[in-house]
C-alpha cells in the first residue's frame, strides 16, 4: 500500500472517531499513533532488524535466516508458548534464536491448551455457533472490567471503551468475512495489494511484512502460539488451511535434528 493510500485510510478513520466519538478522543488517538507510527518507523526498519540480527549473532545462537517466514496449518498448533507470559516486551529480540530448556515441554500442558483458551472458546461460539459478541463470555467480563475502569486487562490493553470493544468486534468480523472470500492472506500480500488491515492502521515498514502469528518450535518441531492470537484463532475456525507464521525460538534439540 502506497503512502497516499495509508494517509487516505487514516484521515478517513480520523472523520469517523470524530463524528461518532468526539473531538477528545479523536486527540487522544491522534497523539498516541503520532507516538506509535514514530516508533514503528524507526525500529521497523529493515535497517534496525539487520542490526537486531547481527547483534543476536553475537550475542546468542542463531539461524543464519532469522526473517524467513514458514507456512503452517493452523489446526497443527494445539498449544501456547510457556515462554509467552515472560517474553512480552522482547518477542522480536527473540527472533531467529536457538535455544535450549524444558520450555516446550513445559508448554504442553492443561494451563497452555488453546482450546481451553476463553477468548478462543468466545471465538468459536461467534463463528462456528453465530452466538452474539454481547452473549459471548469474554465479551461480557471484558465489559465488566472496562465498566469497573480496568482497561488495561482487556483485549491486552487496546481496548479502553465500550466503544472501543465493539470495534474491536467488527474488525474480527471482518477478518473472518475476508478469510472466507479472499483466503487467508499474509502480510506482505496485504501490502503490494494495496488493501486496507482490518486489524487497524500500521505503517507499511519491514517489520510490517514479517509481522505474522508468531510461534516457537519445540524439540520435535511443534508449533507452539506466542503472538497472534486472534488471526491464529479465527484461521482455525474458518478454516483457513495454511497460514504464514514467523519463527522466534527454536528448540536446540530440533535444529540439531535437522
Amino acid at each position: 500500500m502506497s503512502d497516499f493510500h495509508c494517509v487516505t485510510g487514516f484521515f478517513e478513520r480520523a472523520k469517523e472517531v470524530y463524528s461518532e466519538r468526539g473531538a477528545r478522543e479523536l486527540l487522544t488517538r491522534m497523539l498516541d499513533q503520532l507516538s506509535y507510527q514514530c516508533s514503528e518507523r524507526t525500529f521497523g526498519s529493515r535497517i534496525w532488524f539487520r542490526i537486531r540480527a547481527f547483534v543476536n549473532g553475537i550475542r546468542h545462537d542463531t539461524i543464519q535466516e532469522p526473517y524467513e517466514v514458514e507456512y503452517i496449518d493452523p489446526a497443527d498448533v494445539q498449544y501456547r508458548s510457556a515462554r509467552a507470559q515472560r517474553t512480552d516486551r522482547s518477542r522480536w529480540k527473540d527472533v531467529g534464536r536457538v535455544m535450549g530448556g524444558d520450555w516446550d515441554i513445559e508448554s504442553k500442558s492443561p494451563e497452555y491448551a488453546i482450546e481451553n483458551g476463553l477468548l478462543y472458546q468466545t471465538i468459536e461460539d461467534h463463528f462456528q455457533r453465530d452466538v452474539p459478541w454481547e452473549e459471548t463470555e469474554y465479551v461480557k467480563k471484558s465489559l465488566e472490567r472496562l465498566r469497573q475502569g480496568g482497561h488495561e486487562d482487556t483485549w491486552r490493553a487496546v481496548v479502553r471503551s465500550e466503544e472501543d470493544l465493539w470495534e474491536r468486534c467488527e474488525q474480527l468480523d471482518e477478518l473472518c468475512d475476508r478469510i472466507q472470500t479472499d483466503g487467508y492472506k499474509s502480510k506482505r500480500e496485504v501490502f503490494d495489494s494495496q488493501s486496507a488491515d482490518p486489524m487497524g492502521y500500521y505503517p507499511r515498514t519491514f517489520k510490517y511484512m514479517l509481522d505474522e502469528v508468531m510461534i516457537d518450535r519445540g524439540r520435535n518441531g511443534e508449533p507452539l502460539l506466542l503472538d497472534g492470537q486472534h488471526r491464529l484463532f479465527i484461521a482455525k475456525v474458518c478454516g483457513a488451511e495454511e497460514i504464514p507464521v514467523l519463527v522466534a525460538v527454536r528448540h536446540r534439540e530440533y535444529v540439531g535434528d535437522q
